[in-house]
């Protein structure tokens, strides 16, 4: 079995929120240091009937977009543990107010 140091482990950051304009790619994690989660992280797409998109190596979330990922309805996307992202978690929906449920560690 393998010892787990718990002291060495980092606690996980919220990113939760919402799509604040529609259409419009928005920054996650805005309160860790440069944006950019160090170990990690997972994007939760909680609405029944729209997809979202995330990027960590784009400089825009867009739909089909080259480097980004659809999150569909009721779906996530998240990182194997130790995961560094190339550049800051980008996020987009089509509508204003679309919920989203983000953690990093």
């Amino acid at each position: 079995m393998e010892d787990i140091n718990i002291r060495s482990m980092n606690l996980g950051t919220d990113g939760s929120g919402t799509i604040t304009a529609g259409g419009t790619s928005q920054d996650l994690f805005t309160t860790l240091p440069g944006k950019v989660p160090v170990n990690g992280y997972e994007v939760i797409n909680p609405d029944a009937t729209e997809a979202m998109t995330i990027t960590d190596s784009a400089s825009a979330a867009v739909a089909n977009g080259v480097g980004c990922i659809t999150i569909p309805a009721g779906g996530a996307y998240w990182t194997a543990p130790g995961y560094k992202p190339l550049g800051i978690v980008r996020i987009v929906a089509a509508t204003t107010g679309h919920k989203f449920t983000a953690r990093c560690w």
